[in-house]
């Protein structure tokens, strides 16, 4: 026998209960997704413009923010969690 709150079905507000739950985590957990933790990669290779060596030591750095990073003895670099 169902109990009645206020002329509803117990066993239909506690139905609502969990499907309106699940429903908040659903978007709660598709929102923290689209939006969390998206970044990239920038690397490249630094040489000189004549002899087509690579410079060492040198320092890339993306304009606008702190990051950056120093070549190495080839001349490679790589910038990490670069974000959009």
């Amino acid at each position: 026998m169902h109990k009645f709150i206020m002329g509803v079905s117990f066993m239909k507000v506690r139905t609502f209960s969990f499907i309106t739950t699940l429903f908040l985590f659903v978007i709660i957990v598709s929102s923290t997704n689209l939006y969390g933790g998206v970044t990239g990669k920038i690397s490249g290779r630094v040489t000189d413009i004549e002899t087509g060596e690579p410079l060492i030591g040198v320092n890339v750095i993306l304009k606008g923010t702190t990051l950056g990073s120093a070549t190495n003895n080839d001349g490679r670099y790589a910038i990490l969690n670069v974000t959009g």
